[in-house]
């Protein structure tokens, strides 16, 4: 089995972006959000990740 990383603003965005790849039919194994590190990182948006 391959696992795939797919990632977009918002966590319904990556998961379609999942979906659209791989078919209706994928299975979502994890959603989680990723923050940007570092002092500078306080203005930049997380994003969601999709397995």
């Amino acid at each position: 089995m391959t696992i795939n990383k797919y990632s977009g603003k918002t966590k319904e965005e990556a998961i379609d972006a999942a979906k659209q790849d791989l078919g209706p039919a994928a299975v979502i194994m994890n959603v989680r959000e990723v923050r940007p590190g570092g002092i500078f990182g306080i203005f930049k948006k997380s994003t969601f990740e999709v397995t």
